[in-house]
């Protein structure tokens, strides 16, 4: 099938698809031809079901006031003050280019501060004001420069300073897959790129829990970088002079500050006094009770039967701290091996949560630590399952 043929299938879709709409849609939505382009092509070009993806959009879209989100939506302190996802600029064909300093943001924090629906709201705003940024840069510069517009953006997700207690934090995956779920069936095609750079151990672990809930099409726009060697490709399509010297280009502050931090936000612990209370776990009627006596440590177990099962952990402490990891044994005999490192909580507002995907089958073991302790015996209501898929 040659080029040309492909164009004249995707504008015959294109038409069909716009006429199945037609008086059900905002005139500003109706004449877009790219809005229907992209669900065409997110959905293979089978019309049917690009009807059905475009029509639960515009569900969304009214559910979630979308037209009027920039002026209506007013959003927390903390996710103004603590929450990063920055625009850069334009990459050399016209793209945004949008950073995120997801390993510097304190996502416990903000989920103790807040609701999922405030989080996932507030980066939908952010998202489509980016969307207008766009627009407007498309109308001023690539239209009088090219003749054609852009419609797709590029991210940096950036894993510095990432936390094992972020990395294995239950609420925290949750929010991410429900962003990942919402942006594939909202903004498809939308995705030129993703670099998530500077990964490390505890970066794979979180990824290990959340690549499966990709896209194809997404998955294949993702390149993933240690420490080094992200530069030089991020320079390949973004100028340097947009690009802020710690991620590889010649942007700093005026005062010569490489993190440019008058432009960037960066995220940061989040002030406890932000926190609100949550239900404690010791009023669920499925949590157990245990008692971790001084100088001693307690574990309680599970059995995993399949590789790639993730277990889940949520527990209260009544008062004072504990130690807690998670070990692995292949069989009761076994030694025991670390899968998520030692980790100190202090008894607080809201239960502690986890999740770890099992890369082998057998014994996994929560572990309670108070060897530290001479004088306190610690109260823990905790719940340790197979996670329900």
């Amino acid at each position: 099938m040659t080029k040309v043929d492909i164009i004249d299938i995707e504008k015959s879709n294109i038409d069909e698809l716009r006429s199945r709409l037609k008086g059900e849609m905002t005139p500003e939505l109706f004449k877009d031809d790219n809005l229907f382009e992209r669900f065409l092509r997110a959905r293979g070009q089978n019309v049917d079901a690009a009807e059905l993806m475009l029509r639960n959009h515009l569900k969304w879209r009214q559910a979630n006031t979308i037209e009027t989100i920039q002026t209506d939506y007013t959003p927390t302190e903390v996710l103004t003050k603590y929450s990063s996802l920055e625009l850069l600029g334009f990459d050399k064909e016209g793209s945004p280019v949008i950073y995120c300093s997801f390993g510097n943001m304190d996502t416990r924090g903000i989920y103790k501060s807040g609701t999922r629906y405030d989080f996932l709201r507030y980066f939908v705003q952010l998202l489509e004001g980016h969307l207008e940024a766009l627009k407007q840069h498309n109308l001023k510069v690539q239209l009088p420069k090219t003749g054609k517009s852009q419609h797709q953006w590029v991210f940096i997700f950036d894993y510095d300073n990432f936390q094992l207690a972020n990395a294995t934090h239950k609420p925290t995956i949750d929010i991410v897959i429900s962003f990942i779920n919402m942006y594939d069936a909202n903004y498809p095609e939308r995705l030129k790129s993703a670099y998530l750079i500077n990964g490390s151990l505890i970066f794979q672990m979180c990824w290990n829990l959340i690549r499966h809930f990709l896209s194809g099409p997404t998955f294949q726009k993702v390149t993933i970088f240690g420490r080094d060697g992200y530069g030089e490709v991020l320079r390949k399509s973004i100028d340097a002079d947009i690009l802020p010297k710690f991620l590889g280009g010649n942007k700093t502050d005026p005062d010569g500050n490489p993190r440019c931090v008058q432009s960037i936000r960066f995220g940061g612990q989040v002030a406890e006094s932000y926190y609100i209370q949550h239900r404690r776990l010791s009023v669920l009627p499925d949590s157990m009770h245990l008692v971790v006596g001084r100088l001693s440590k307690e574990e309680v177990q599970l059995q995993v039967i399949r590789p790639g099962t993730n277990i889940e952990w949520e527990f209260v402490l009544k008062s004072k701290d504990v130690d807690y990891y998670v070990v692995h044994r292949a069989h009761s005999q076994a030694e025991p091996k670390e899968v998520v490192y030692k980790q100190r909580v202090e008894a607080g507002f809201c239960s502690e949560t986890g999740v770890y995907m099992c890369e082998k089958a057998g014994i996994y073991s929560l572990v309670f630590d108070n060897s530290y302790s001479w004088i306190y015996s610690k109260h823990i209501n905790y719940k340790f399952a197979i996670a329900e898929s």
